[in-house]
Parts: C-alpha cells; sequence; structure tokens
C-alpha cells in the first residue's frame, strides 16, 4: 500500500492492484482526493450512517474490490478446470510445464466449486442454470467425476465420485432437519403470537399446507421482528393462498393470528419454513458446511456415477430422506433414484430393498386424507414419485427373480400393469417392442372364473395365450356394439353374438 499522511494515503493504491485494473483508482500515494469526492458518499443506502470518515469509505471501497478480484479469479479457476480436453492436451504437449500429475487434490476443486456456488446465492430449491458461475462449477464437477485419464494419472480422483455422493447426503441431511412447522389446532379456535425459527439459515422459504383455510373474520399475519411493527405477510379470511410461496432473507419470522370466532369450523393454517440458505461468518465456516445444491449433485451422480448412488449407506440415507416428515422436493430424489434403476443390478447392490416398502405408509396416508376432504384423486408431487418408485422397483425385483416384500397398498400391482402398458402404449409405431404379459388373476377375475381353481386359471392362461393381434378389432367392435345397445335401444345387438 501507498505511503502518506492525508486522506486517502493508507492502503489505496493496494486497491487498484488487487482487482486487476477493475477498479477505478480512487487516490493514494499522499495526493488529496478532488473536492467533488468529499461530499455524501454516492452509493450509500438507505438508513445508512453518512457521517462516516472518509478513511472508513474508502476501507469499505478497497474491501469491495477485494472481494470483486477474488470472484473473479475463482471463475477464472472453474473456466480453466472445465476445459478438461485442454488440459489433457496441455499434459500431452512436451514444451508444455503443465503436468496432470500437479493437477491438486479433489478437496481443493470442492471448495473451490462450493465457495463459488455460495457467492451466487444459488439454493437448494433452485436450479444451477439461474447462474453462470454456479453452472461452471457444476460443469467442473461433472467433468472430473467422469474423467477417466485423469483418474489414472491423479489415483486421488478415482473416489471424487465417492466423495461427491457423501457430500451430497450431508447437504440433504442438513435440508431435511432445518424445516421446522407452526399450525394452529383443527379446527383453528386460538389466537396466538408465535416465532417460527430455523436457526443458522440466511434465507427460508415459507409455504401453507395445502389444507390450510382461515375462519371468516380471521386474519393471520407475518412479521420480521418480535414487536410485530414490520409485516411481511397478512391474509384475511379466503384471502390465504396456499400455492403461494414466501422467501424471507431471515432465520425467523413472527405470526400473530386472531380469530374472534370459527362457526363454519375452518381447519386453520399449517406453516413450513425451509432453510435454503445457511448463515456462514468466514470462508472456513461457509467450506464447513455441505455443497448448496445436494439434488442436483444428485442428478450429477445419476447421469455420470450412478454406481455412487447404489452404495448401501446412500441408499439408505436417500430412503431416511423420504421418510422425513417435512423434507422438501421429494419427488427430485426420486426421479434420480428411477434413472439409477434401469441400470443396476439389483442382486449385486448389498442392499435390502424390502425396505422401501415403508413408503408405502407415506401414499396410503395421503390417499385417505384426500379422500375425507373430497378432492380430486391427484396425490402431491413427492407421493405420486414414490408410487413410481415403488412401481419400477417392483418390475425390476419381480425381472431379476428377487423376493417382493408384501403389499401393504392393495392396488399396488394394478399399477404397476397399468404402468408397463402405458410405457408400450407410448413407444413409437414400429418400435418392435412386446406388449406387456397380461394379468391372468384379472382376466379369470373378470370372466367369473374362480381365479383359486389351478384348472381354470391354465384355460385362462391358454386363452390369452391364443390371443392374436386381428382380435384387438373385434374386441373393439364388440364394446362399441354394447355401448350402443345400452344407449340406442338395441342397436347394436348384432356385435353381442361376434
Amino acid at each position: 500500500s501507498g505511503g502518506g499522511g492525508a486522506a486517502g494515503g493508507s492502503g489505496v493504491a493496494s486497491t487498484s492492484s488487487c482487482s486487476g485494473g477493475y477498479a477505478p483508482r480512487l487516490g493514494g500515494g499522499g495526493d488529496p482526493l478532488p473536492a467533488a469526492r468529499c461530499g455524501p458518499w454516492p452509493f450509500s443506502c438507505p438508513g445508512e450512517d453518512s457521517t462516516l470518515s472518509q478513511r472508513a469509505r474508502l476501507r469499505q471501497a478497497a474491501a469491495l474490490h477485494r472481494c470483486v478480484a477474488t470472484a473473479y479469479a475463482r471463475g477464472a479457476a472453474l473456466h480453466l478446470l472445465g476445459r478438461v480436453a485442454s488440459l489433457h492436451v496441455a499434459h500431452l504437449d512436451s514444451s508444455s510445464a503443465f503436468s496432470l500429475s500437479g493437477f491438486g487434490e479433489p478437496e481443493d476443486v470442492l471448495a473451490l466449486a462450493k465457495l463459488a456456488l455460495r457467492g451466487t446465492g444459488s439454493t437448494p430449491l433452485a436450479p444451477l442454470a439461474d447462474s453462470a458461475e454456479a453452472a461452471a462449477g457444476h460443469s467442473v464437477l461433472s467433468s472430473l467425476v467422469s474423467d477417466e485419464a485423469l483418474h489414472a494419472a491423479v489415483p486421488a480422483f478415482a473416489s471424487f465420485g465417492q466423495r461427491l455422493g457423501d457430500e451430497a447426503v450431508a447437504g440433504l441431511a442438513l435440508l431435511a432437519t432445518g424445516v421446522r412447522e407452526v399450525e394452529t389446532t383443527h379446527p383453528a379456535c386460538t389466537d396466538f403470537v408465535r416465532a417460527l425459527h430455523c436457526p443458522g439459515a440466511s434465507l427460508v422459504s415459507l409455504a401453507f399446507d395445502a389444507r390450510s383455510q382461515l375462519a371468516r373474520g380471521a386474519r393471520l399475519a407475518l412479521y420480521a421482528d418480535a414487536a410485530c411493527t414490520q409485516q411481511l405477510l397478512c391474509c384475511e379470511g379466503d384471502g390465504l393462498l396456499c400455492s403461494e410461496g414466501l422467501w424471507v432473507r431471515a432465520d425467523r419470522v413472527w405470526l400473530h393470528y386472531t380469530a374472534p370466532h370459527n362457526s363454519e369450523r375452518a381447519w386453520g393454517f399449517k406453516l413450513r419454513a425451509t432453510p435454503v440458505g445457511w448463515r456462514a461468518r468466514s470462508q472456513a465456516a461457509a467450506l464447513a458446511l455441505p455443497h448448496a445444491s445436494p439434488l442436483d449433485l444428485l442428478s450429477l451422480l445419476a447421469e455420470r456415477r450412478p454406481a455412487e448412488l447404489l452404495r448401501p449407506s446412500v441408499l439408505a440415507n436417500l430412503l431416511r430422506y423420504l421418510r422425513s416428515g417435512g423434507a422438501p422436493c421429494k419427488e427430485r430424489v426420486c426421479h434420480v433414484l428411477l434413472r439409477v434403476l434401469p441400470h443396476a443390478t439389483l442382486r449385486d447392490v448389498d442392499f435390502d430393498w424390502a425396505r422401501f416398502g415403508s413408503l408405502e405408509a407415506i401414499v396410503e396416508w395421503h390417499e385417505e386424507l384426500y379422500e375425507r376432504q373430497r378432492v380430486p384423486p391427484l396425490l402431491p408431487a413427492g407421493s405420486q414419485a414414490m408410487l413410481d418408485l415403488l412401481v419400477d422397483l417392483r418390475e425390476r425385483l419381480r425381472a431379476e427373480g428377487l423376493p417382493l416384500w408384501e403389499a401393504a397398498l392393495p392396488y399396488l400391482d394394478e399399477i404397476a400393469e397399468l404402468s408397463s402398458l402405458s410405457k408400450w402404449l407410448l413407444l413409437p409405431p414400429g418400435s418392435g417392442a412386446e406388449p406387456p404379459p397380461p394379468s391372468l388373476r384379472h382376466a379369470a377375475r373378470a370372466s367369473g372364473v374362480d381365479g383359486a381353481a389351478g384348472a381354470a386359471r391354465a384355460e385362462v392362461a391358454r386363452a390369452l395365450a391364443a390371443w392374436e393381434p386381428r382380435l384387438d378389432e373385434e374386441l373393439v367392435r364388440y364394446v362399441d356394439s354394447q355401448h350402443g345397445s345400452a344407449h340406442g335401444g338395441g342397436a347394436g345387438g348384432g356385435g353381442g353374438g361376434g
């Protein structure tokens, strides 16, 4: 830094040098600043103390420029690491001083990607494509985890996929355990002021339960302070929109609920706070936190290293996340597992697949809940994805001749049959794929034959085995004729004989 006893002489010259020429020169070397720059700070924020000394303002500027320079340096490093093909060319070039053996440690690369991701403000619930820097860090991890030549030259990177899997699991655990909820009695009948606190969070996502309903005259307000003076949201009566979400840059909010009466016995509300950002006071604290986008890490491994997701410890933690009541984005975890299962040999995985049967209780609970409320029979995204996962998993177990767990859902086998039929119908024409085998149980039940009788089931099996595609047209004509006769007064009498 330059010397000098005049204002701005300390630490100003270093500002321009550390920022690599990107920062405007603010003075230095003992030269006094122009009089025009001695007035109020032009970039002050509302509520900022305007009495700060000029030296303090210059120190603030120097700190900001250092942060910008660091961000540029991290971006440049990620850009170089992402050009894996160029790195291999430089490694093979005898005139180049670069060698893959001096590439560095996997932990350093992961730390760089985590810091770049944290600097963009990305969250576990937002896609990485929203940030160029975060996408660059993700691209680097994707390239390094699948580069076999790098793994041969630097053996430490051979287990990089396993390290990313552990990082993703740790991020999911932090995400699931940080969820907090506040709810009224059901039906709601009590006034209260209560805090909803997610310790350690810097940003929380607030979402109402789909059953939430306020009584006429009821009022629910969210505040940013305990004195309830800084209002964030206010809902009255029918104004509560459960589909709307709210993000708050704080670790807690205060809820003030009042309801003078509830003659219609409205359900009340349930508010869930999900941390989507974590507070870190230093770089060391930021690096101690798991990767900020564990769901994106899972997608990366499903595409590049699916075997890492089939490790027993990872499967157990993913199942624990799906069974966690408040965990968000369960459908994304299910979709990752659905991408991995078709490429796996389940008998080679040292895991008790019957443990996934515990997810049936979650699906069944949602179905009973929706049935009591008389809402459309459409499960939440998480439960629907769990049901798809259970169906696919049972199909894979059946295909490999492995034992199936006893299904608690009475219709699980029927859903599996419809699923396989739907997949076959969605195939492009001329694909040559065989239709799924028909269900003997359903055929026997539809024909009025006792399914328990072995001879009757064998007869049904022979009839289905002899089925020919031309009979499909006959069947369609028969159904049309029966439908016409039921609504048109016997117009299809001849069709019944067909």
